[in-house]
């Protein structure tokens, strides 16, 4: 049995520990943290216009499109930069009971993640743009 009083010995030859040991160990640890590319902005929309986004951080390879589709539908694309079953996002972004509004991101498809804003009046739910003022959005495509 080792001897841990021995202050003649260093660590390394105490405990065994080669070079070849810390490459191991730095290979175990970065293949256990999860690699991802993201996409996180403010996000605001005003009149007929599509979405603003002030982008804090774009990782996913290409510059992503923001488009109107219909009243509070917007559509963010990027060619194959969302597949399916990779791509983590927060779906409420905004809400409000005051107002019954609320606003929701979802998939579309691998190039599209969309998000749809409404407000219900009277048991009618409606879409409705004039509600996205920075806010903010993230976007996560693991590997």
């Amino acid at each position: 049995m080792t001897n841990l009083t021995d202050k003649t010995k260093t660590n390394d030859e105490i405990y065994n520990f080669t070079e070849n040991d810390a490459i191991k160990i730095d290979e175990a640890i970065s293949n256990s943290t999860p690699t991802y590319k993201e996409y996180v902005a403010l996000l605001t929309q005003s009149s007929g216009n599509a979405p603003t986004a002030v982008v804090l951080s774009n990782t996913l390879g290409g510059v992503p499109v923001w488009t109107k589709n219909n009243i509070g539908v917007y559509y963010l694309i990027l060619i194959g930069a969302f597949p399916v079953d990779k791509t983590f996002y927060t779906k409420m972004i905004h809400g409000s009971s005051v107002d019954s509004l609320i606003c929701e991101m979802y998939t579309v498809s691998d190039d599209t993640m969309g998000i749809s804003c409404s407000q219900n009046t009277g048991g009618v739910s409606r879409g409705v743009d004039d509600v996205l003022s920075k806010i903010p959005i993230s976007i996560k495509v693991y590997d």
